[in-house]
């Protein structure tokens, strides 16, 4: 999962570059963001099931 992340803001970085129009480029970065908060909750509410 963290993969697909990281490739979808290669993706939005490679938007930004070559397209002419702001707004996909603005569209591309508020999806990879929602992507990675929801990524980070999921991590954080997650429990650690460690036994010492």
């Amino acid at each position: 999962m963290d993969t697909i992340i990281f490739l979808m803001i290669l993706g939005a970085f490679v938007v930004m570059v070559r397209s002419e129009k702001k707004r996909y480029a603005i569209g591309a970065w508020a999806v990879c963001l929602v992507a990675a908060l929801l990524l980070f909750n999921h991590h954080v509410t997650s429990p650690l099931e460690l036994s010492f």
